[in-house]
C-alpha cells in the first residue's frame, strides 16, 4: 500500500518542509556513501509513508503545544485530555497506516550497507561524534547555567560520563550483555505483531471511544478536579465507570496485559543494572541533597500513581478471557 493519509491537516507546510528538509541533510551526511538504489539516503525519508508520519507527528505537536498552554497555570484536568482524544486517534491512525511502509525499506538499506562495508558502523559513529561535538558546548552552557536543578544536574552527569558516542555505545553494550540477539528480535517480533493486531482490529478508534467517556466521566466528578493526581477520587470513579458503564475494549486490554508484562520481565531481568544506575546517580548527586530528595519524591509519587493505576485495572471486569 501508498501508505497515504491524505485527510491530515498539515499546517503550517512551509515549516514542516523546512524542517524535514534539515533532517535529510542531517541524514545523508551521518549516513555517507550508504546510498540506497543508487540514491541519497534522504530518499527513503522522503517517501510518501514517511512524510506522511513526519507531517502527521509536526501537526500533533504543534497542536498539541496550543491544547496544553493553560491560563493562569491551570491544572491539567481530565476534560483537557478528553478533547486532546480525538487528536491522538488522528494520529495512531497515521502511524497505523504508514509505519511499516516507512520503516521496513530504511532497515534493510542500512543493513544492506553494514554488510557491504565493512567501515560502515564506523564510519556513521565518527560522524555522529562529529555532530555530538557540535552541540556539546550549548548543552554545557545550559547545565553551568542549571546546576540548582535537577534537569541541568543530570545533563551535566551525562556530558561528564559521555565524552563521545563510543563511550555511550560502550555502556548501553555493557548493561545489555545479558541479551541475545535472538531475545531481541523476537521481542521485536512480538511488538511488531501486537502492534499490527492493534491496527488492523480497528483498535485505534474503539480504544478512543473507550477513553474519551473514561476521561469525560472522570472529568464530571467534582472529586477529580486534577489529572496529574490517580489516586483517591480519580482512581474511584475510574474504578465505579469501568464497573457500571464501560468494559475495557478486548484489543486493548491484550495491548495492556503485554506492556505490563514487558515491564515486569525487564524490571527482573535488569535489576542488578537498574541499581547500578541508581547508585551512580546518587553518587553524583552529591553535595545536592535537596535535589537528590526531590528525584526520590517525585519517583514514589510516580509508582504510588501507576498502583492506583494497576488497582483499577486488576479490578475492571474481564469480558475478554
Amino acid at each position: 500500500s501508498s501508505g497515504i493519509n491524505a485527510e491530515w491537516p498539515l499546517r503550517p507546510g512551509e515549516e514542516v518542509d523546512s524542517v524535514r528538509s534539515a533532517a535529510s541533510t542531517v541524514t545523508d551526511y551521518i549516513m555517507g556513501n550508504c546510498r540506497p538504489n543508487n540514491a541519497a539516503f534522504s530518499v527513503l525519508l522522503n517517501s510518501d509513508s514517511c512524510v506522511a508520519l513526519f507531517n502527521a507527528g509536526k501537526c500533533y505537536y504543534d497542536n498539541a503545544l496550543d491544547h496544553y498552554t493553560l491560563d493562569d497555570n491551570a491544572p491539567v484536568t481530565y476534560g483537557v485530555l478528553r478533547d486532546d482524544v480525538d487528536n491522538l486517534k488522528d494520529l495512531g491512525n497515521v502511524l497505523c497506516v504508514n509505519v511499516e511502509d516507512c520503516y521496513t525499506p530504511i532497515k534493510n538499506a542500512v543493513l544492506a550497507c553494514n554488510a557491504a562495508d565493512a567501515d560502515f558502523r564506523g564510519n556513521v559513529i565518527a560522524k555522529v561524534q562529529e555532530l555530538y561535538e557540535v552541540y556539546v558546548p550549548d548543552a554545557q552552557t545550559y547545565a553551568d547555567e542549571n546546576q540548582d536543578n535537577v534537569m541541568g544536574t543530570l545533563l551535566q552527569i551525562a556530558l561528564s560520563r559521555f565524552t563521545s558516542v563510543d563511550q555511550a555505545i560502550t555502556m548501553f553494550q555493557e548493561y545489555t550483555q545479558g541479551t541475545s540477539v535472538d531475545e531481541a528480535e523476537t521481542a521485536a517480533a512480538a511488538i511488531k505483531l501486537a502492534a499490527s493486531n492493534f491496527c488492523t482490529s480497528g483498535c485505534v478508534d474503539s480504544s478512543a471511544a473507550f477513553i474519551k467517556k473514561l476521561f469525560n466521566h472522570l472529568h464530571k466528578a467534582a472529586s477529580c478536579p486534577n489529572a496529574q493526581t490517580f489516586c483517591g477520587g480519580c482512581e474511584n470513579k475510574a474504578a465505579q465507570f469501568m464497573r457500571r458503564k464501560e468494559n475495557i475494549p478486548c484489543c486493548l486490554r491484550t495491548v495492556l496485559d503485554a506492556a505490563i508484562e514487558g515491564s515486569t520481565m525487564v524490571q527482573a531481568k535488569y535489576a542488578s543494572e537498574i541499581a547500578r544506575i541508581t547508585a551512580y546517580i546518587e553518587e553524583e548527586f552529591d553535595g545536592k541533597q535537596a535535589l537528590l530528595d526531590e528525584i526520590k519524591a517525585t519517583k514514589n509519587f510516580v509508582l504510588g500513581q501507576v498502583a492506583c493505576l494497576q488497582s483499577v485495572y486488576d479490578g475492571s471486569p474481564n469480558q475478554c478471557a
